[in-house]
């Protein structure tokens, strides 16, 4: 990881109203941060709880969370990452669980198309982003998708690798490739640039995207911690979550 990458993301925290000394801070997976965002203006309409959220592969934010960053709640894409931090003898995990499962979509600006599978294949598709699967469990997934039916060889040279979800889906804002494989939740979003084809892809296709979410430092170094963790385990914060297309998992 590049230091102007890792600057980049400490630069994407979003704060939330009636900020304190010691707000709570959240590191969740880029993938997520259309629905978590909703979630967190419900929490500043209370305006009951201070926080701070910063977005990025699951991968290197575990790595930050490896080398000692103070965050108090993970939300990882994988739940192999908070297995690790929980190895660690420098970091109390105070809880952990299995939070939600993500769903993959393919996306194409290319409207004329009715079967975007078919279009990975075709001669006039050039670029293909996804998400780099040595950090991001949606790209593995990505990845094992391509193989499970046959065409990762055939296209391989097409695939351009982006840091993360939020990456992925700013290539294909702006034009540099001309379809991806990216989380479906991301079609919701109500942003313009979101707008063209998208096609869910089997979850039979992929081995499950499973979130986890853990709280990472004791809940009395911070009171208004566990007050948020058990709010992102609400059925407020589940309804949020399932209209993005996410399971919930109990």
């Amino acid at each position: 990881m590049t230091s102007k990458y890792a600057l980049a993301l400490l630069l994407l925290f979003l704060s939330c109203t009636n900020k304190k000394d010691s707000p709570v801070i959240i590191v969740a997976a880029s993938s997520m941060r259309f629905a978590l965002d909703e979630v967190i203006k419900e929490i500043e309409r209370n305006r009951n709880v201070a926080c701070e959220v910063v977005y990025g592969p699951s991968g290197m934010l575990t790595s930050q969370i490896v080398q000692g960053a103070p965050f108090d709640i993970f939300i990882s894409a994988d739940p192999d990452y908070l297995d690790k931090i929980s190895k660690l003898k420098n970091t109390e995990v105070v809880s952990k669980r299995k939070y939600i499962n993500g769903k993959l979509a393919i996306w194409s600006k290319n409207t004329a198309s009715k079967d975007l599978s078919s279009l990975l294949l075709n001669k006039e598709t050039q670029r293909i982003a996804i998400a780099n699967p040595k950090i991001a469990p949606y790209g593995r997934a990505s990845i094992e998708y391509l193989a499970n039916i046959g065409i990762l060889d055939s296209i391989r040279s097409k695939i351009v690798y982006g840091n993360s979800v939020s990456q992925v889906n700013q290539f294909v804002i702006s034009g540099n490739v001309d379809m991806a494989i990216t989380a479906f939740s991301s079609q919701l979003d109500k942003q313009k640039g979101f707008r063209g084809l998208w096609q869910e892809i089997p979850s039979e296709r992929y081995t499950p995207i499973t979130h986890s979410i853990m709280v990472l430092q004791k809940p009395k170094s911070n009171s208004n911690t566990l007050k948020l963790y058990n709010y992102l385990l609400s059925d407020s914060a589940a309804e949020i979550l399932s209209n993005f297309g996410y399971s919930i998992i109990d």
